[in-house]
């Protein structure tokens, strides 16, 4: 019997427009029909191939498959309400191709990955806020011109390399010029996701764009608190939940959501929809929880800008020449520092929460005794104990505090006499758990960092010895669930690579190369542990390094004997500078949060 797929090499012809598309590789298949990674044979660009059929992609030379009407109807819808809208998170649609043997549609091709992967743990609240915005803006856009979605749910949202978010599958999209937007039936049952279904839809009620604000409220609410707020056995449960019962509190879910963010998930999670904000209004409530800083008032910055560019200008014309010099040379602003914490002794290895409102750090108690962790929460309340650095009746150190991405655990070591040891704890408070030990003693004297979070949230990186050398610290990929440690690249004999930080793009780590004669080198590598390049080196001590929020520069502080100044340097390397413009720019990292510009 003759195979009725095509290889991977084989096109699929289109008599319509006279030329092939190329198939790659299968990327998925659902009750509609399967989805291709191909390539356009005359324009060179890849796209996707979703294919109304049963059993791939058709051979012409198979018997003809008899294709029902509203199949062949939906996929036309589908493409239709996608091309009608113009909008970056939104799926390009390029043309539709109709054979006697199958049904396509032509679209961009989506690179990166559905959020259901991310799904099932708590992700950073201001990175779901910035997706979220992403796609209520997509919507709005979207019921602006009368289309309303009908399948929001995780698998039709596609978070791309770049951060950037693609709102897929129209297949259900309904316009509301053609009459009320009556859910769909399909065997009786509505048409759509029922996890994801507002409460009308599921009824098989006239539907709005508020039944996809409430959609979109639940993938919210799922990938912030890891946990789907209508819990339940089954999917015709989970429907029962939704349309009588009442969503799980934000205080009751698996992980603390602030509390505008929390707020606004439950509005959208309204069993009225016409209590729910519009898609329009979720966006910017969203945009303010995930760019705080941007709530400044823009033209008031511009004109003020302006003004002083005048005022510069002026002098500039009557200003002796070595006058000049000196003042374009001198940092238009300095940065001044808020006390954070007022305790005796010493507080060390301060470690801001995802969210920037709490501060882990270590403390010895102010009389000289063994360091503990605590916790505090800024602006408010004292701090919190968390670690009591006591092992077998001789004192040790707990220090180098770090946050999960959830916010919800932080990761320290323990330093003994003999051993160091990487141990986790509730944010909270609770039990400690034990995840391995790192063998970097011989330099902890100099109060860098060995230990940060990894972005995947179950490993952190830390500085570790190899078997059977001495001073010549690498970085692990350490596991929670295991202990095992995997080296992320190697590292020259005599030098020790310590202080990671990850870039909060994900897509680089940073580090300080510290080597003989205590020669300091910043360096940054791609995430995955290639690309090494060394940045800035320094006879002075290099501390407390951390991103920029846009991911392009990296701020340190270093300096002599004495108080310690501020720089700055590329990403991509350069000479450091002050950092006397970053009130310009975006915030910088958490790390540095409280610090203030005048």
């Amino acid at each position: 019997m003759q195979s009725c797929h095509r290889t991977s090499a084989d096109p699929l012809p289109s008599p319509r427009l006279k030329k092939p598309y190329f198939c790659h590789g299968l990327l998925g298949r659902g009750g509609a029909g399967e989805v291709y990674a191909a390539e356009d044979a005359e324009l060179h660009r890849k796209v996707a191939l979703k294919v109304l059929a049963t059993g791939g992609i058709p051979d012409p030379a198979c018997a003809s498959r008899s294709l029902s009407p509203p199949s062949v109807d939906r996929f036309i819808r589908e493409a239709r309400a996608a091309s009608a809208l113009n909008h970056p998170a939104i799926i390009t649609v390029h043309e539709v191709i109709r054979t006697e043997d199958a049904t396509a549609i032509v679209m961009e091709l989506v690179e990166g990955i559905s959020l259901r992967t991310r799904c099932g743990a708590p992700q950073p609240v201001r990175l779901v806020a910035g997706w979220g915005a992403q796609i209520a803006e997509a919507l709005a856009a979207a019921h602006a011109r009368g289309i309303i979605h009908r399948d929001i749910k995780p698998e039709n949202l596609m978070l791309r390399t770049d951060g950037y978010i693609k709102v897929l599958d129209f297949g259900l999209a309904h316009h509301t010029e053609s009459g009320p937007g009556t859910a769909a039936r399909l065997d009786g049952l509505p048409a759509g996701t029922l996890r994801y279904m507002s409460p009308e839809q599921a009824r098989g009620e006239p539907l709005t764009g508020a039944s996809d604000v409430f959609a979109l409220g639940i993938v919210l609410y799922e990938l912030a608190a890891g946990a789907h707020p209508f819990p339940a056995e089954s999917a015709l449960d989970t429907a029962s939940a939704i349309s009588a019962g009442t969503p799980l509190r934000p205080s009751e879910a698996p992980a603390a959501i602030p509390p505008e963010f929390a707020a606004l998930a439950m509005s959208m999670l309204h069993k009225d929809p016409n209590r729910r904000p519009d898609a329009a209004a979720v966006s910017a409530r969203l945009r303010a929880i995930a760019e705080p800083a941007q709530r400044w008032r823009p033209r008031a910055i511009a004109a003020g800008a302006i003004a002083l560019l005048g005022i510069l200008g002026a002098l500039a014309l009557w200003m002796p020449r070595s006058w000049r010099f000196a003042f374009a040379n001198r940092p238009s602003t300095v940065l001044r520092s808020l006390p954070l914490t007022s305790l005796p002794g010493e507080e060390t290895d301060a470690s801001f929460s995802p969210d920037g409102e709490q501060i882990a750090y270590a403390w010895n108690g102010g009389e000289g005794n063994a360091h503990s962790i605590y916790v505090r929460r800024i602006g408010a309340g004292d701090s919190r104990r968390l670690t009591t650095a006591r092992a077998s009746g001789s004192s040790t150190d707990d220090f180098n505090p770090t946050w999960s991405p959830d916010g919800r655990w932080i990761a320290f070591l323990r330093q003994s006499r003999n051993t160091t040891q990487v141990l986790t704890i509730p944010a909270a408070g609770g039990a400690e758990k034990r995840i391995g030990e790192i063998r970097s003693s011989p330099m902890f004297e100099i109060h860098m960092r060995f230990l940060t979070w990894s972005l995947n949230p179950d490993e952190l990186v830390v500085s570790d010895e190899p078997p059977g050398r001495k001073d010549n610290l690498h970085l692990y990929r350490l596991s929670l669930t295991n202990g095992s440690k995997v080296p992320m690249a190697e590292t020259p004999e005599g030098f020790s690579d310590i202080s990671p930080v990850f870039s909060p793009d994900a897509r680089s780590l940073a580090f300080l190369r510290w080597g003989p004669d205590a020669a300091y080198e910043l360096y940054v590598r791609n995430s995955d542990g290639g690309g090494e390049r060394r940045l800035t080196a320094s006879p002075d001590a290099i501390r407390d390094i951390t991103w920029t929020a846009e991911s392009r520069r990296i701020i340190y502080a270093s300096g002599p004997s004495g108080p310690d100044r501020i720089w700055q340097v590329s990403s991509k390397g350069g000479r450091p500078e002050p950092p006397h413009l970053l009130w310009m720019e975006k915030p910088i990292s958490s790390r540095l949060r409280r610090a203030d510009t005048v």
